[in-house]
């Protein structure tokens, strides 16, 4: 089953998510970021590094060749809407960042900047620079601020108008074959912050 949240100007689809408890179970941005980090997650199949390294290099040389957009799209409060986007930076977080060799998925950062019109929506400009890649998911700002509300300390650059060079900067994450994540028992959580309220669901949760 799908939730939709409305966040601000995003609508997220997402589907029941599982959490890894860490050492301070309390705090909630350590477990949005264990869901979003979906590396060995119960229940879930992996890709291999190699697999995702092909995805990475479609949209690392698809930005290198071309980092300016015109983008068509539709606001429900601004209806029909065209912009021009540029794109300054790419980068790869999460598990693949950090040298697993195996997966859950590809979290991509890009900072996209508009040079004419609103920017879009964060699903359309995964449209526009990822397509329909499977199991890739991109993010819009900068490792340190971005549309997941999370910061990614281990993101590496993969492309930038200063470091064109994307084949070596994929080819410099060093692989860690003895990075692992553990399953655990999933746990149920209810978070509450703001204005928003944020929840994690385990299978059994709705029963």
């Amino acid at each position: 089953m799908f939730r939709v949240t409305d966040y601000g100007r995003q609508r997220w689809r997402t589907r029941p998510a599982f959490c890894y408890p860490s050492a301070d179970s309390g705090h909630w941005l350590e477990h949005k970021r264990a869901v979003l980090d979906v590396t060995r997650k119960l229940g879930e199949r992996t890709r291999t590094r190699s697999s995702l390294t092909l995805a990475l290099q479609r949209i690392a040389a698809r930005i290198a060749s071309q980092q300016v957009y015109e983008v068509e799209w539709s606001d429900r409060l601004f209806g029909a809407q065209s912009s021009r986007i540029r794109v300054e930076g790419l980068w790869v977080a999460g598990s693949y960042a950090r040298g697993a060799l195996d997966c859950g998925d590809l979290d991509v950062i890009a900072k996209v900047v508009s040079e004419q019109g609103i920017l879009p929506w964060r699903a359309t400009i995964s449209r526009t620079l990822v397509g329909r890649a499977p199991d890739v998911r991109l993010y819009s700002g900068t490792p340190e601020k971005n549309s997941s509300g999370v910061s990614f300390p281990e993101a590496r650059l993969v492309w930038s108008p200063a470091e064109p060079n994307w084949q070596a900067a994929i080819s410099a994450i060093t692989v860690d074959p003895l990075l692992l994540v553990t399953p655990v028992e999933p746990t149920h959580y209810r978070y509450e912050r703001s204005s928003f309220t944020w929840t994690i669901s385990t299978p059994w949760s709705n029963y």
